[in-house]
C-alpha cells in the first residue's frame, strides 16, 4: 500500500468492523496434526466443503484441546 501505515490501519479497522457486525464470517476450521497430512488431503479433496483443514505441529491430544 503506497499510502503507508495509516491506510493499512484503516483497512484492518474496516475488516474488523465487518467481522464484528457479522457482515463477513470466518470459515469453520478443522485442525489436524501434521502426521495426519494424508487424511487431511483426502478430506480437502473430497466433495465435503464444510470446513477448512489446518495442519498443526501439535499432538492429537493438544489439537483436541484447541477445538474445545
Amino acid at each position: 500500500m503506497k499510502d503507508g501505515w495509516r491506510a493499512k490501519e484503516q483497512l484492518v479497522d474496516r475488516v474488523c468492523a465487518l467481522f464484528r457486525t457479522k457482515v463477513i464470517k470466518p470459515s469453520p476450521v478443522e485442525c489436524m496434526p501434521l502426521e495426519q497430512w494424508e487424511q487431511a488431503l483426502q478430506r480437502v479433496n473430497s466433495d465435503y466443503r464444510g470446513t477448512k483443514v489446518l495442519l498443526t505441529s501439535y499432538s492429537p491430544e493438544e489439537v483436541r484441546g484447541l477445538d474445545s
